[in-house]
């Protein structure tokens, strides 16, 4: 482009050719306006493009939507993609959706409508009909009877076998497509101290005021995952005493097929007025063989102080 607008602003046709010394008076100054002009609106688009808000890191994986279904074409690439969704952030979840055309169970049923899908990375890979494909065969999940129903599908989704249910708590990928590696689930001994049966613990403070702690174990025999969660809920509103956050949380899990047995879950602390805060130490393809979570916390509402403490363990 630069060198037709040179070629066009040297030949003049009818017109008396100029002098090397006033072409050169004349021509430089405009290339040299020409050169600055489109260096700035280059500029200007690299700076839109490094800046574009909410640009969502490379994937290593592969993944299409079929029917509103996430079709991942081996289980390499299933579990790459829950890797990638773990360390995008929750906050990101809308955009990756929108990125490839998905509706998932969270965006069009809800979380606080189904309360049995605790971890919204779960809620985000299966669709409002519970179900995923991963290497030719369709999941279906009933977490309600804690079960998971397995076809093979060809490419069009359309079934090709026989449906076989199996238990949420068991590995399910390794007995389908590892079953050299499959073991049957041990019975596991569950503890927990102040939480109720779903694993929240509601913690009163005089004014009616309240705080909610949960540590949650979410099996789903193609996903688990290890969380918990801590939330103040004031009735009046937020005010400038009112102030919570974590002492501190400390635990450790055994993930199958780890060589080091124990892995250890990073103690934290943060606080704020009227804050809610999530914590996702663990989450991947295959269950935990054991794990000890303790979670502690603290409370300024309106002057009034006091600690709270959740702790869910499970031990062979």
């Amino acid at each position: 482009m630069i060198a037709n607008l040179l070629q066009d602003g040297a030949i003049q046709h009818n017109v008396k050719p100029l002098s090397k010394r006033k072409m050169n008076k004349k021509v430089l100054p405009n290339l040299a306006i020409i050169l600055l002009t489109v260096l700035f609106f280059t500029s200007c688009e690299n700076e839109k493009t490094e800046n574009k808000p909410n640009q969502l890191p490379a994937s290593d994986f592969s993944v299409t939507v079929i029917n509103n279904k996430l079709v991942f074409p081996t289980v390499s690439d299933y579990e790459k993609a829950i890797a990638y969704l773990g360390k995008i952030g929750d906050e990101n979840f809308d955009l990756w959706e929108q990125s490839i055309g998905f509706k998932s169970m969270r965006s069009e049923i809800g979380l606080d409508k189904d309360t049995l899908v605790k971890d919204p990375l779960l809620g985000m890979i299966i669709n409002k009909d519970y179900e995923i494909v991963i290497q030719g065969y369709n999941f279906k999940l009933n977490l309600k009877n804690e079960e998971i129903e397995v076809n093979t599908v060809s490419n069009d989704l359309k079934s090709t076998g026989n449906p076989q249910v199996y238990s949420t708590n068991i590995d399910l990928l390794d007995k389908i497509f590892y079953p050299e590696n499959y073991t049957e689930p041990k019975e596991k001994k569950l503890k927990g101290w102040f939480h109720d049966k779903d694993g929240t613990y509601r913690y009163d403070v005089s004014t009616g005021n309240h705080v909610k702690c949960k540590v949650v174990y979410q099996k789903a025999a193609i996903y688990f995952s290890l969380l918990h969660d801590i939330k103040h809920v004031n009735l009046v509103g937020c005010g400038g005493q009112v102030y919570i956050g974590y002492d501190r949380y400390q635990g450790y899990y055994d993930a199958k097929g780890k060589d080091n047995k124990w892995t250890e879950i990073e103690e934290d602390s943060d606080g704020g007025n009227c804050r809610e805060y999530d914590k996702r130490p663990y989450h991947g393809s295959r269950g935990l063989e054991s794990y000890y979570l303790s979670v502690d916390f603290w409370i300024n509402d309106q002057g009034w102080n006091n600690y709270g403490h959740i702790t869910l363990t499970i031990k062979d």
